[in-house]
């Protein structure tokens, strides 16, 4: 007897990725002004408790100013270029360190990438920084 497998994958997603994937979506929208009752249909179609609602809109008219902007969704967390960078040259000069100490039997052409490239890396945000 074998178990039936589906013929497709359903995703499953954490509330997190609920709500960033719908603020991204409201995010894409032509700016659209709704109604209380609208954003009330909404809020009892996503299941948000009525108590809660009113609480954060409350909250919401008393803060001013008020920005019918949609506020931007959070980025999901991905490495910056940056740490890519930091990444890149430790591994990198790691393997060089390893191929000199095997090839040589102690450190000594390895050091000047170690150096040059460091370089390039503590000085670039300045450099960049002083070209905008």
């Amino acid at each position: 007897m074998t178990t039936p497998t589906p013929s497709r994958y359903i995703p499953r997603y954490s509330a997190e990725s609920i709500d960033y994937i719908v603020q991204a979506a409201l995010a894409c929208r032509k700016k659209v002004e709704y109604s209380p009752a609208r954003l009330h249909q909404l809020a009892r179609e996503l299941k948000i408790p009525a108590e809660h609602l009113h609480i954060i809109e409350e909250d919401w008219l008393a803060t001013p100013p008020h920005s019918t902007a949609t506020p931007e969704p959070a980025e999901p967390a991905a490495p910056t270029s940056d740490n890519q960078s930091w990444l890149n040259y430790c591994l990198v000069n790691a393997g060089l360190v390893t191929l000199n100490l095997i090839i040589v039997g102690s450190l000594s052409w390895a050091i000047y990438p170690i150096v040059g490239w460091g370089l390039a890396l503590v000085l670039h945000p300045t450099l960049s920084s002083s070209k905008s």
